[in-house]
């Protein structure tokens, strides 16, 4: 993805009554940075170790957008 379409992504954080906004909002961002097919299922890849180590950094990116794009208070 380029950068400047980066750029051009905003979404409002999640908070107390953004929730179903959010979460669409939130896949689909997902989705453009291609973070969303396997990170967010909670099945981690068999096989090679190249396999996981690419899966298990996609899930680390994927984790860190989502936790961008929450308020303070949403945050555990």
């Amino acid at each position: 993805m380029s950068e400047s379409m980066e750029k051009e992504v905003s979404i409002p954080k999640l908070n107390t009554s953004n929730y179903q906004e959010w979460k669409e909002d939130i896949c689909m961002v997902l989705t453009m940075k291609e973070l969303w097919d396997d990170p967010l299922d909670g099945i981690s890849p068999t096989g090679m170790d190249n396999e996981r180590q690419s899966w298990s950094r996609m899930q680390r990116k994927a984790l860190a957008v989502i936790h961008l794009y929450c308020e303070r208070e949403q945050k555990l």
